[in-house]
């Protein structure tokens, strides 16, 4: 009920019965034995066990949230180590794929319905999601549930209680009103939301102050979460005292600048030879007031000025702000060049590593959501539509699972790992069919793909012309040099070459007898020969 006011379409009635063919290979995998255990030894029940009422009482998070959103919103350095995950997280897009291609187009029909029923894209939905992993480590999505079945064609084998419970709609909780109902194995049996400020750090389970949900009607998503706890514990928690104490070393900063720029006087008047006379503390006071900044004090004998803080022997706390500095970027997972400081001396070769680390920590949360889509998504998408994501572990058939695939964001790796793999295949460590998956194409082709040598084929064989075999090489030329094609055929591209120019190249003095790897051990009779063959040519 409590989501039915909060979304932008109703929903039926909430049935409680499940699908029955479900409900019997349930029976049938315990009756063979073939259950989870749970035992209460693994409980840790934190404060959602309340020993006076005997009762299991909702938890809130053990973390400050609103103090980690008023860092990110408020903190120049957090803000934008943020928006660097974020801009390399989403750089190259995505897919989804999968073995069935009539599984695959029936998920993206049913986010294409719930796009326009949210009327918000997928997009933008998981662009959110994504940032609240990041801020949080926890994100709460609330599921919105129709019957769509008649907007979407799946499979018919949809049981009516199913169709009443589709899912429509995905909605985010804020993480920071979230609290959480476990039993005494640790199971959440309640999601709640406080819409009520004042509960904050209460067990409060008035309905009133509490917008509640079913465990199948939430996602919860969360990294670092310690066993037996409801929460994930934020990145961001180790860095925030961090972010305090750097942003008071530089509030002092601006302390002592404020001085420097205005420096205090002490006006001494009157001395043990000559003391103040009446009226001369009045006059020096009056005199510091009119002191304009370019002006200056012209006092009798019996006075003196000195000008504090303008010897420039204040503290030199460069050294104190860059360990600060450093400190913030590596709590929050960067390094401190990815936040614009050049104060720190690395050369490129650093930098490019420094890059790589950080792709690496994009590319485990890239998994971490891949994962997590498929298995509280994507698996329930298709189980509403009649398709078994888990396919049948007796039989070789396709699988209908849908997997999210995120693409390489690091477009230089991509390029030398599909050099390596194009490599492997001509040295015949890979087969075609392997090759081309770990190119992440298809095993097989089709016909009517254009592949550029069935193309230049088809080009031969229009003209009337068959491809000729390379001719053979004389005695003593290159041999990865390609003979010219006859008088009146085309030239091909060299597809002979191989890998051995690669391996051991061939210049004027000869070809390498390994690949121009440094080597102390390479001294072999041949190689000795073939070295003294070069000098006797050379002279």
């Amino acid at each position: 009920m409590g989501l039915s006011k909060n979304i932008p379409f109703s929903r039926r009635e909430k049935v409680e019965s499940v699908d029955e063919a479900v409900q019997d290979k349930r029976l049938k995998l315990r009756a063979r034995g073939i259950e989870p255990k749970v035992t209460n030894g693994f409980s840790f029940l934190g404060s959602s066990f309340s020993s006076k009422r005997r009762i299991y009482e909702f938890e809130d998070s053990p973390f400050d949230f609103k103090r980690i959103s008023a860092a990110v919103d408020t903190d120049s350095y957090v803000k934008q180590a943020f928006a660097k995950y974020r801009d390399l997280f989403w750089k190259e897009g995505w897919t989804i794929t999968g073995e069935n291609p009539k599984a695959v187009d029936y998920v993206w029909a049913r986010i294409d319905l719930m796009e326009r029923l949210m009327g918000q894209s997928i997009e933008s939905f998981l662009a959110e999601v994504v940032d609240e992993l990041f801020r949080y480590s926890n994100v709460f999505i609330a599921k919105a549930r129709l019957d769509v079945s008649s907007e979407v064609k799946g499979k018919s084998s949809i049981a009516d209680e199913m169709r009443a419970k589709m899912t429509a709609g995905l909605y985010i909780i804020p993480t920071e009103t979230v609290v959480i109902k476990r039993d005494k194995f640790n199971r959440p049996v309640k999601y709640a939301q406080k819409i009520d400020s004042d509960t904050k750090g209460k067990s409060d389970t008035n309905k009133s102050n509490l917008i509640q949900w079913a465990p199948e009607d939430v996602i919860h998503l969360y990294l670092d979460k310690k066993p037996g706890r409801a929460f994930g514990t934020p990145s961001v928690e180790a860095v925030l005292d961090d972010v305090m104490s750097l942003r008071q070393l530089e509030q002092d900063i601006l302390d002592l600048s404020h001085r420097e720029l205005f420096p205090l006087y002490l006006y001494n008047v009157g001395n043990d030879a000559n003391p103040a006379k009446e009226g001369d503390l009045e006059l020096a006071v009056s005199a510091i007031e009119d002191l304009k900044s370019e002006g200056g004090l012209v006092a009798p004998g019996n006075h003196s000025v000195q000008v504090l803080g303008a010897e420039g022997n204040s503290l030199d706390v460069n050294e104190y702000l860059a360990h600060f500095k450093e400190r913030v970027a590596i709590g929050l997972g960067v390094s401190p060049h990815h936040l614009g400081m050049m104060g720190t001396s690395s050369n490129r070769s650093v930098t490019e590593r420094l890059d790589l680390a950080l792709y690496d920590k994009i590319k485990h949360y890239q998994s971490y959501l891949e994962n997590s889509l498929r298995l509280n998504l994507f698996d329930t998408l298709l189980k509403e539509g009649g398709f078994s994501p888990e396919g049948n572990l007796k039989s070789n058939e396709p699988s209908d699972a849908c997997y999210l695939e995120f693409n390489e964001i690091d477009i230089d790796t991509q390029i030398k790992k599909e050099n390596h793999y194009v490599d492997l295949f001509l040295k015949s460590a890979l087969s075609w069919e392997e090759s081309r998956e770990k190119l992440k194409q298809k095993p097989q082709l089709k016909e009517g793909d254009h592949l550029f040598m069935l193309m230049q084929a088809e080009i031969q064989a229009a003209v009337g012309q068959a491809i000729q075999p390379p001719a053979s090489q004389p005695s003593g030329s290159n041999p990865d040099k390609k003979a010219p094609a006859p008088k009146g055929q085309m030239n091909l591209p060299n597809m002979s070459k191989g890998t051995s120019a690669k391996d051991r190249p061939m210049n004027q003095h000869g070809r390498l007898q390994s690949p121009n790897v440094k080597n102390h051990l390479d001294t072999t009779d041949s190689f000795i020969e073939n070295v003294v063959e070069l000098i006797i040519e050379e002279e």
